[in-house]
């Protein structure tokens, strides 16, 4: 148990260094249920993002090695100690998260188990230094696409 969470925390930490420094670790249990066991990292508190949505849809697809991933589990990574519920793909490796009202800033998303690389594209593109998201109340009036890609 410990050489995996040792394991988490090196992918994460590259993947904060890739991006930015984070102050999130989250461990997803690879139990039966699809539950989020969340932890604090560097004084910070893991936090799951309200649940209810706003003007912002993240649409999509997890690739891993070159092709996509049905049924895998992923969370985005969020400042603050913040990360989304557990997501699950579709047997096309395609995944859908509305954003709920506020601002958001994305690190990155995590593979639970996944021990290799994991960048991601988004588009329409947005900053690369600050890939925030001002969310407001009401039906969803922008769409960004996201192609997560783990080798």
């Amino acid at each position: 148990m410990i050489k995996g969470v040792g394991l988490v925390l090196l992918v994460l930490v590259a993947i904060g260094l890739s991006l930015r420094s984070i102050g999130v670790a989250p461990f997803l249990s690879e139990g039966k249920r699809s539950e989020v066991r969340l932890a604090s990292v560097a004084g910070n508190p893991v936090k799951e993002l309200p649940p209810e949505e706003g003007s912002v849809r993240l649409l999509g697809t997890v690739y891993i090695r070159g092709a996509a991933a049905g049924g895998r589990r992923l969370v985005l990574l969020f400042e603050k100690g913040l990360v989304s519920r557990p997501i699950v793909t579709d047997y096309e490796g395609k995944f859908t998260y509305t954003l709920p009202p506020g601002h958001w800033a994305l690190l990155a998303p995590y593979l639970p188990g996944f021990p290799g690389d994991i960048r991601f594209d988004i588009q329409p593109p947005v900053q690369k230094r600050d890939l925030s998201f001002d969310v407001s109340k009401g039906p969803v009036t922008q769409t960004f696409t996201l192609a997560v890609h783990a080798d």
